[in-house]
């Protein structure tokens, strides 16, 4: 059995990431990802790195982002 791969667009690759509202509410409330997920970031330009959310938030709507802090940039 393979582990499932979700994939996030961010502007620029970063040590932090803050997701944009749309796709920070994809990873929270549809996929339902939890703290220590990994996911995969990448920036449109061939850039992508393996990450883990690091924090979520759902204290208002305008407050769902999720946190992702890099690692194994590839």
């Amino acid at each position: 059995m393979t582990a499932d791969r979700y994939w996030f667009y961010v502007p620029a690759l970063t040590p932090t990431i803050d997701l944009p509202d749309d796709q920070a509410h994809h990873a929270r409330a549809v996929l339902r990802l939890d703290t220590g997920a990994t996911v995969v970031v990448f920036d449109g330009c061939g850039g992508w790195a393996d990450a883990v959310p690091a924090a979520t938030s759902s204290a208002a709507p305008a407050a769902n982002k999720v946190l992702c802090m890099m690692f194994l940039p590839r």
